[in-house]
């Protein structure tokens, strides 16, 4: 099956065009070529990550638990860095 193309108009500025016409040449492709294949790379590259969160989600979880969990103090306390938020008395680091 032919793929069927689509001529578009891109307004860019003078720099940009200079620069992707020197790349598109470095490649020895047409600059419609050119753009085609980033512009491919990136959809591509987003169906990836779409597909890699999608299985990322159907994960079942790491962590097995008893049903307790620490609190968020209790997970970031650090002995002799942190004391109770009611003590006013902080150590000089913070």
């Amino acid at each position: 099956m032919k793929t069927r193309l689509k001529k578009v108009t891109v307004t860019l500025k003078e720099s940009l065009v200079r620069w992707t016409r020197v790349e598109a040449a470095g490649s020895k492709l047409t600059l419609s070529r050119f753009l085609a294949i980033i512009l491919e790379d990136r959809r591509h590259g987003r169906d990836r990550y779409d597909a890699a969160m999608t299985r990322a989600r159907s994960r079942k979880p790491f962590a097995k638990s008893d049903g307790k969990y620490f609190s968020r103090e209790d997970a970031h306390n650090r002995d002799g860095l942190r004391t109770s938020p009611k003590t006013k008395n902080r150590p000089a680091h913070f």
